[in-house]
């Protein structure tokens, strides 16, 4: 058979709805395997709408384009954005910074640099 031949199926499921092995709520393995199989292959196409996330941690993303109070210390100027951020924070993560900032050159006192 053709692929356009083919039943068309759609079926929603809820919460509520458990699957088992050898079917699908309504549908039973062997209607599947008749009306749907191509080649002897069946493609199942899932679309999961997720309400609710329990246990697991979403990600906080940090806003560096406004000042955060507290431990920013130093902008960073790039072309014509403003980072603010701290000196202890990029030294940690960057030697570069660490040598920039902590190593007695002249961006050490600087609040604001131009990069």
């Amino acid at each position: 058979r053709e692929l356009d031949s083919r039943p068309q199926f759609s079926k929603s499921f809820s919460n509520e709805d458990t699957v088992e092995m050898g079917g699908l709520p309504g549908l039973s393995f062997g209607e599947i395997a008749f009306d749907y199989a191509l080649d002897d292959k069946i493609t199942l196409e899932a679309t999961i709408k997720v309400k609710n996330v329990h246990g697991i941690r979403i990600p906080v993303f940090t806003d560096f384009s406004i000042p955060r109070g507290g431990s920013d210390d130093v902008i960073l100027r790039v072309a014509d954005k403003e980072v603010h951020t701290s000196k202890n924070f990029l030294a940690v993560h960057s030697p570069v910074f660490h040598t920039m900032f902590f190593g007695n050159i002249v961006e050490e006192n600087k609040e604001e640099i131009e990069i």
